[in-house]
């Protein structure tokens, strides 16, 4: 529950169009919820470590890990928590007239975005300079660098379809809701040793296929938790968990909250 949040703001009063206006690095821990708020900025958040739950403008709620961004345009309700693990990142607000029109120009969109690891040092050195009026073009530069990585990793992941871990991807993505997708399932469609699909798929994502399933239909799981009204008991056939269960053994590793809860306060959302 305890949280760390080293926060840094701009005194930038001046007329250009976009500008940074703070920058931090926060650490959070289960059940710690952040105060929802609608914001007149952009912020992205920046995984270092542990996971976060996103909700979307849709009501969904989204897991975002090391290796993805995320980012809520201005004039979006803020609305994260910590998962069970922790969550710890960087975060950086630009506010001005046309901030979200350079986030549109990037093709950064609203919510989740592939990208590498966090630029670390980069945010130092916003956050070393931010407290000085005279050098926002600097921070801009800066800022600018951030945005094209994360520009530059969503443009990757368009143009590598073709990549074997990717055509793998593409099969789970495609086939999660059904139970019995597994290693085996995937290297019948694609004419590999199972053994390969596992080493080509864990060395293009860093992940285990397994895990990359279960988080899949996690998400699924808080999809509909959130936005329909199933009985809880017929969601996990809908994800692709086995049983009741272990729909509630992973959704509770996950966010810390039970099914249960999560829907309470989804219906409390509304």
């Amino acid at each position: 529950m305890r949280e760390f949040n080293d926060s840094s703001f701009s005194f930038y009063t001046g007329d250009l169009k976009f500008h940074i206006r703070s920058i931090g690095c926060c650490r959070q821990y289960a059940p710690h919820r952040q105060r929802i708020k609608t914001a007149d900025f952009a912020e992205i958040f920046w995984p270092l470590n542990g996971s976060g739950c996103f909700v979307d403008a849709a009501g969904g709620v989204n897991i975002v890990k090391p290796g993805s961004v995320w980012y809520y345009p201005p004039g979006s309700e803020h609305n994260y928590f910590p998962c069970a693990n922790g969550f710890h990142y960087r975060w950086l607000t630009i506010g001005g007239s046309d901030a979200a029109l350079l986030f549109s120009a990037l093709h950064i969109t609203p919510g989740l975005n592939s990208c590498g690891s966090c630029p670390e040092e980069l945010f130092c050195r916003i956050a070393s300079n931010i407290c000085y009026p005279d050098k926002q073009l600097q921070l801009l530069t800066d800022a600018f660098a951030i945005l094209a990585k994360i520009a530059g990793g969503s443009d990757m992941a368009r143009d590598i379809s073709q990549v074997p871990g990717e055509q793998i991807k593409n099969i789970i993505d495609e086939n999660f809701r059904n139970p019995d997708i597994n290693v085996n399932f995937i290297a019948e469609q694609l004419h590999r040793h199972r053994v390969t699909v596992s080493k080509q798929f864990k060395e293009r994502f860093k992940i285990n296929i397994s895990d990359y399933l279960n988080s899949l239909r996690c998400q699924e799981g808080l999809r509909l938790l959130c936005q329909s009204d199933l009985p809880i008991s017929q969601i996990p056939q809908r994800c692709g968990f086995a049983s009741l269960e272990y729909f509630y053994l992973t959704i509770r590793k996950n966010t810390g909250d039970t099914p249960a809860s999560i829907r309470r306060n989804a219906k409390h959302r509304k």
